[in-house]
């Protein structure tokens, strides 16, 4: 292509007895630079773009060495499936990464009694709803409510450090209550054992990696 460039210039030189546009010298200036061999000493035409994507330079004396082109690591298994973990966060230097992100200590423990404050309602709501299927447990729903509230907060602290709090679904068990043992008769024990076999699934989806390709299944929407 430069020489086929070049050859035109030329051409145009011979027969108009003119000089080309400077636009074109210009051009193939800036686009195209002298032939050079390749270590394999095949002539080869480098371009500017690609010699700056390359990232490697010749040694312009023998005392220089050649500045090594580092290679490119391939994702692993666990990475695809999203099963490996990064746990930086849990260091004695900076717990949680709190001063690393520009927080502080003060801060975060403001914002935890906020977000207990916030998700407090859970305690007598969902155990008053729950005991309308399940009667004469009301304490024994309290302290379960609170043992999974606590279990999945300090998971999603300790295992992602997202400042995200976990708690039982309301929709989930007004559909449990009113749909299911209310509503078409379900003894309740049959209910917990199909809240326990579904609460199974997930978490095999999760370990497994099956969780991370089913939700790359989904098109991402443009803009998203």
């Amino acid at each position: 292509m430069p020489c086929l460039i070049c050859a035109l210039t030329k051409g145009i030189e011979e027969n108009q007895g003119t000089r080309p546009p400077s636009w074109l010298s210009l051009w193939c200036l800036l686009r195209f630079r002298h032939p050079r061999r390749n270590p394999s000493g095949v002539l080869t035409m480098a371009t500017t773009s690609q010699t700056e994507l390359a990232m490697k330079t010749e040694p312009t004396s023998h005392s220089e060495a050649p500045v090594v082109k580092k290679a490119t690591r391939s994702a692993s298994w666990l990475e695809i499936l999203g099963l490996k973990g990064n746990f930086s966060h849990l260091n004695l230097k900076d717990p949680f990464n709190v001063k690393k992100l520009g927080s502080s200590y003060t801060t975060e423990i403001r914002a935890g009694l906020t977000t207990f404050l916030a998700m407090a309602y859970i305690l007598p709501v969902n155990s008053g709803m729950l005991s309308l299927a399940v009667p004469d447990m009301k304490e024994q729903l309290v302290c379960a409510t609170a043992l999974a509230s606590f279990c999945g907060c300090w998971l999603m602290g300790i295992l992602s450090n997202f400042p995200f709090m976990l708690a039982p679904g309301m929709g989930t068990n007004a559909y449990f209550t009113f749909s299911i043992v209310l509503g078409r008769g379900l003894p309740w024990q049959a209910g917990f054992a199909a809240v326990f076999i579904a609460g199974g699934m997930f978490t095999f989806l999760s370990v497994t990696g099956m969780r991370t390709l089913l939700i790359r299944l989904f098109p991402q929407l443009g803009g998203m």
